[in-house]
C-alpha cells in the first residue's frame, strides 16, 4: 500500500513518541501496521496460531527497539517489515526447518523483500505479486547461483557457511552470489547496492 509523504512523516513522529515510552501512540502505530506484520507472519509460518503469537513478539520488539529507528535509513513501514521478516526467519531456523520447504513460502519471497530499498516495493514484497516476479527471475539463474542465493536468504547462511555446505571455495560462492544478484537486478530492473549477509558479511 502506497502511503503519502504526510502519512510517512506522521509515522516517524509516532516512532519518536514510542521511543519516549508513550503507550497511547504505540497503540496507534500498532493499529496502523498490525495487519502488515500478521500477513508476513502468516505467509511465512502458514499456521494461524503461530502467526498470531509471532506477531505479538514482533510488536514487543518494536516497543523495545523503537529508540534504534533511524528515519534517514528507512521508512517506518520498511523498518517494521524488516523486523518482522527477521523474526520469522529466526523462528523457522530455531525450528530447524528450511523455509523453502514450508507450504506457501517459495523461492523469491524473502529475496524480494531484500532486493529493493524502495519504501513501497519493500512493503509490497510482503505480498506475492513482486515475489512472483522474483521467482520467475530466479528460475533463469544457473543452478549454482540459485542454490547459493536460496541458502543465503532462506537458511540465513553466511557465504562461509554456504561454501562449507556446498564444499566449494569461498571465492566461488562469492562469485555465484554476486553474479546471481546482479542478474536478478538486471532482469527485474532494480538498481540497488548489494546487500549484506545475515551476520554482516558482505555478499559481494
Amino acid at each position: 500500500m502506497q502511503r503519502t509523504a504526510e502519512q510517512r512523516a506522521q509515522h516517524v513522529a509516532w516512532m519518536r513518541q514510542v521511543a519516549d515510552g508513550d503507550p497511547d501512540v504505540f497503540e496507534l502505530l500498532y493499529d496502523e501496521f498490525v495487519d502488515l506484520t500478521f500477513s508476513i507472519a502468516l505467509g511465512m509460518l502458514r499456521d494461524r496460531q503461530r502467526a498470531e503469537d509471532a506477531t505479538q513478539d514482533v510488536w514487543i520488539k518494536v516497543w523495545n527497539a523503537a529508540s534504534t529507528y533511524d528515519a534517514d535509513k528507512a521508512s517506518v513501514a520498511t523498518w517494521i517489515t524488516t523486523l518482522a521478516h527477521r523474526h520469522m526467519i529466526d523462528m523457522i531456523r530455531r525450528a530447524n526447518a528450511r523455509p523453502g520447504d514450508r507450504p506457501g513460502l517459495e523461492a523469491g519471497d524473502e529475496v524480494a523483500a531484500r532486493l529493493s530499498n524502495s519504501d513501497d516495493v519493500a512493503e509490497d514484497a510482503t505480498n506475492r505479486a513482486y515475489a512472483a516476479d522474483v521467482r520467475e527471475a530466479m528460475s533463469e539463474l544457473t543452478g549454482d547461483q540459485r542454490t547459493a542465493i536460496e541458502l543465503a536468504y532462506f537458511d540465513g547462511l553466511t557465504q562461509s557457511e554456504i561454501a562449507e555446505r556446498l564444499q566449494k571455495p569461498l571465492g566461488t560462492i562469492k562469485t555465484y552470489m554476486f553474479q546471481g544478484m546482479r542478474r536478478l537486478r538486471e532482469t527485474l530492473g532494480v538498481e540497488t547496492d548489494m546487500t549484506t549477509g545475515s551476520q554482516g558479511e558482505p555478499r559481494a
